[in-house]
């Protein structure tokens, strides 16, 4: 195997809600894609009552998909929670600036995001390789955000607005080579649901048929993340339970140890079946099961839209590396 790392494209904001895609070349097999958005928002008529976006940079990208042969989408997933990943399976912050209020001014911001699809914390990641020689075509399909969803609370600006000088640039490690043992498909998507009362066993139904390496799970209220709607969860199939968490503390108080993070991540917590070993043959086989939920300890906080997303993380791997 010899690695390569390029250049694969780049794309300009246009306005809120636009595609822009980004053709990616097919000749090996590629380990992650390394992402950076830079740009500025200029704000009109604010007086600094609201705030910025925690992850404010990250907004002005709403969802990142990787699409191949036009119809199967491997990664759909908001640029936000790319970076919840990347701190999960890095240990640390990607670098990142963001705007400094919500008062009228220009503000520039940046953030770097990587799409990893081999799974970092695998004993052997490099069985998780994307195969991309045998595909028809492979899009990076960038949706671009608001300017106001990068602000947050008691916003008062006229308006919001990212200039079209934002760019998003987009580089490739691959590995060119025969893969020993195969290559495998780490697939992400997205469960979306608003909730509308307090509930000890809110059932969210999940695709049997292949591997799960973990869920994430994202709450947050008014596109504020917060930690006081979930109080406990668990993966169960029929009278099997495979993970069980009485209460949001022992989640994320274990999230923190296991990640190596210095603060815990408001609104993101990790259901994980990859442990720290790496070993690729514990995580949740849910290909012979019939079906798999997941249970949850859901509260209703204040606020008027309270929004619970769970990201499915799947592994398709060959049958002999399962």
């Amino acid at each position: 195997m010899k690695p390569l790392k390029r250049r694969v494209g780049s794309a300009l904001y246009t306005t809120s809600g636009s595609i822009a895609t980004i053709p990616l070349p097919r000749n090996y097999n590629y380990r992650k894609l390394i992402c950076r958005i830079s740009g500025s928002v200029v704000v009109t008529g604010g007086t600094g009552a609201g705030a910025p976006h925690v992850r404010a940079a990250y907004k002005a990208i709403s969802r990142v998909e990787l699409i191949a042969n036009g119809r199967d989408t491997i990664w759909s997933v908001p640029a936000e929670i790319i970076q919840m990943l990347n701190i999960i399976d890095y240990g640390c912050v990607p670098s990142a600036s963001h705007p400094g209020n919500d008062t009228a001014a220009t503000y520039t911001f940046n953030g770097s995001f990587i799409i990893d699809l081999a799974v970092m914390r695998a004993i052997r990641p490099i069985d998780t390789l994307f195969p991309a020689a045998a595909l028809s075509t492979l899009d990076l399909k960038i949706t671009w955000g608001a300017g106001a969803d990068m602000f947050t609370g008691a916003v008062d600006f006229t308006s919001a607005a990212i200039q079209t000088t934002t760019e998003l640039v987009v580089e490739a490690f691959e590995e060119i080579g025969t893969v020993p043992g195969g290559v495998g498909v780490n697939k992400i998507s997205e469960i979306n649901r608003t909730l509308t009362g307090a509930n000890t066993r809110y059932q969210v139904q999940l695709a049997t048929g292949n591997t799960y390496k973990g869920f994430l799970i994202y709450t947050n209220v008014d596109n504020v993340p917060v930690d006081t709607m979930l109080d406990g969860v668990s993966v169960e199939s029929g009278t099997e339970v495979y993970q069980s968490w009485l209460t949001n503390d022992e989640l994320l108080n274990y999230n923190k140890l296991a990640y190596s993070l210095e603060t815990q991540l408001v609104g993101i917590h990790n259901v994980d079946f990859l442990d720290s070993d790496g070993f690729l043959t514990e995580i949740l086989d849910a290909r012979r099961l019939s079906n798999l939920d997941l249970f949850l300890n859901v509260a209703l906080p204040a606020g008027t839209t309270r929004s619970l997303i769970v990201y499915p993380q799947e592994l398709i791997l060959p049958e002999k590396a399962a």
